[in-house]
């Protein structure tokens, strides 16, 4: 697709990534890799744009942040059935003093990301 970027692909082949124009947003195509779909647009909280995604799970859970003026928050959205419904879209918030980078997600639900001045890490949370 025109425009895209994929940064992540799990072993059923859902790919996450962004849209870069007209404007960014994060997007996911499901089973991806080998479909013929195109991708869905991922909800983000209302506010929040541009957003970003950044790695996806075994189970297809995604990760990524969104800003919100100067905030960034990280963020997760929850595959059900073969989408990523607007339901799924959770703000993780900015543990690390207004900015929050989530950029690696384990299979256990983990997230570990970058704040302002420091590294941080979730508890598993699947």
């Amino acid at each position: 697709m025109a425009n895209t970027t994929a940064y992540g692909v799990n072993s059923s082949g859902d790919i996450c990534g962004l849209q870069n124009e007209p404007s960014i947003y994060a997007i996911a195509w499901p089973d991806g890799a080998n479909s013929s779909a195109d991708y869905q647009t991922l909800a983000v909280p209302t506010g929040f744009a541009p957003s970003h995604t950044t790695a996806i799970s075994s189970n297809s859970t995604i990760i990524g942040y969104a800003y919100n003026g100067s905030a960034v928050h990280a963020l997760r959205w929850t595959k059900s059935g073969s989408s990523w419904p607007s339901s799924s879209a959770q703000d993780l918030n900015a543990p690390a003093g207004g900015q929050a980078f989530a950029y690696a997600i384990a299979d256990d639900g983990s997230v570990a990301g970058k704040g302002n001045v420091h590294y941080w890490r979730t508890v598993p949370c699947l």
